[in-house]
């Protein structure tokens, strides 16, 4: 393992270089991408390397997609989440079979691999990009 002190200051422990083997990795063999120059960052809730544009505005690095073996056109889901209304609080599914429910009994399910949830929910916080 190894350790990358990233441009927020955070210290975010990786695989080695040696385990990407050439493959294109955000951290040891980034792509000759639009973002490559850009300060690169680790964005805990949605769990991927982002490369930061300024203060407030990031974009999902290139190079996750591929780590991810995601093709083009696929679905790609940042932040599985939904707010209800009754309980007035937002659930959000982080990982697969993640289920997350309010008091009220409405549910969101399957992190970054799937979307299931109860019909009650709205979907303002729910992220998700093609490739």
């Amino acid at each position: 393992m190894e350790q990358t002190t990233l441009s927020s200051g955070k210290v975010l422990t990786h695989h080695a270089w040696d385990v990407c083997g050439g493959e294109p990795c955000p951290l040891h063999n980034p792509t000759d991408h639009e973002y490559r120059e850009l300060p690169i960052d680790w964005k805990d809730d949605w769990g991927v390397m982002v490369r930061v544009l300024d203060a407030e505005r990031f974009e999902v690095d290139p190079d996750e997609y591929k780590v991810r073996n995601l093709k083009p056109g696929q679905t790609y889901i940042l932040q599985n989440s939904g707010y209800c209304p009754t309980c007035k609080v937002e659930l959000i599914s982080r990982y697969r079979h993640d289920f997350v429910s309010c008091p009220c009994g409405q549910f969101v399910d399957g992190g970054h691999d799937y979307f299931r949830r109860t019909m009650g929910l709205t979907d303002t916080s729910c992220i998700y990009t093609k490739v």
